[in-house]
């Protein structure tokens, strides 16, 4: 790197800035916790530049529902639609950066994809906040321009249940091989983006310059993920197994009969009543997730806990507490109860845990 250089203009003489290493991965961590502009968002999404918000550092990952972290991710980001976007970092002299750490985000998402409950992570970012003495929900609208962020928080379980995360390599410097394997993985996957990105930091005479650089932006790559963000809901339900299907027309049946309200996103539909949604279907899950994070937030806690008994009965799947996921052959095998008791309740909690005005 030392014959690398760029070069500032004073006057009429040239200042060299040499590339310089960073002197610790923390040192990298940091800045991309207190700037993360560096991330370079105008490069991922040119149209639309990617603005970013830190969940937390160094965020555990689980390996089971509700189970204990087993990984550690470097920074867990969401961008202004809702993408989470997990952050590994590696310093260029770090041998892992060879392989290793391709298969180690790779693993971290696979897990949090199946394994992170929304509301636990909404309760990290809030909880971040607090420490550093931020308002959660200013921090959020500043990202989003929403007042909402019930709202946000569900658009980030959508794109989980779908599969829509973005998994960034950060190093000082990114080396060939890593850099064809980055471009590799980003045109293979359809949901998912795979980049790398190249924060090279030149200094010199008491100053310093930090330049990012995506990897990973081919031109077959963009051609996988726009034909990937065309599919809407109608196109991944057709997609979709006989169950997940037949447990759509059911319920929009019974949202017609009961008087439900229901509304479609690119990849869910949801159910619920006047005072807000109860369950969502998501065909690239094809299961429903019943939605008791707001319930549990007004401390119906007890409540909550009896529905998630009741579910338990119908189901083999291990339930998270504030948004478990019910396979749609389980639902409709037990569709009875479900249409009849448990779609009430939830319901009838719901308007309890809406907000008096």
């Amino acid at each position: 790197m030392a014959d690398d250089a760029i070069f500032l203009v004073d006057g009429e003489d040239l200042e060299p800035l040499t590339a310089t290493a960073f002197g610790s991965e923390a040192a990298l961590q940091e800045a991309l916790a207190r700037h993360p502009e560096l991330l370079a968002g105008a490069q991922i999404d040119a149209d639309a530049p990617r603005r970013w918000l830190l969940i937390d550092r160094e965020i555990g990952v689980p390996g089971e529902v509700e189970g204990a972290a087993r990984f550690s991710l470097d920074h867990l980001f969401v961008d202004q639609d809702a993408i989470p976007t997990l952050v590994e970092v590696k310093r260029a002299t770090d041998t892992r950066l060879r392989r290793e750490t391709i298969g180690q985000i790779l693993d971290y998402a696979a897990n949090g994809l199946r394994h992170w409950p929304v509301d636990e992570l909404r309760t990290t970012f809030e909880r971040r906040c607090a420490a550093e003495s931020l308002d959660a929900e200013h921090e959020l609208g500043r990202l989003t321009g929403e007042a909402d962020a019930a709202a946000f928080w569900q658009r980030v379980a959508e794109q989980l249940a779908a599969g829509r995360v973005r998994l960034l390599l950060v190093a000082d410097r990114i080396p060939l091989e890593v850099q064809t394997v980055v471009e590799y993985l980003n045109e293979q996957l359809r949901a998912a983006e795979v980049l790398a990105v190249e924060l090279t930091r030149y200094a010199g005479a008491g100053r310093e310059v930090l330049v990012p650089r995506v990897i990973g932006k081919t031109a077959a790559a963009t051609r996988v993920k726009r034909r990937s963000d065309q599919r809407d809901y109608e196109a991944l339900l057709a997609d979709a197994d006989a169950s997940t299907i037949e447990l759509d027309r059911r319920l929009r049946d019974l949202a017609d009969h009961e008087g439900l309200t229901w509304r479609t996103t690119p990849r869910a539909r949801q159910f619920g009543g006047a005072h807000g949604s109860i369950i969502a279907l998501y065909p690239p899950g094809e299961a429903i997730n019943v939605l008791l994070g707001e319930i549990r937030g007004m401390g119906l806690d007890a409540e909550a806990d009896d529905v998630l008994e009741r579910l338990a009965t119908i189901t083999q799947t291990p339930l998270a507490s504030k948004m478990p996921a019910i396979p749609a052959r389980d639902v409709l095998a037990n569709w009875d109860d479900f249409a009849s008791s448990i779609i009430p309740t939830l319901l009838e909690l719901r308007a309890r845990a809406a907000p008096s005005t």
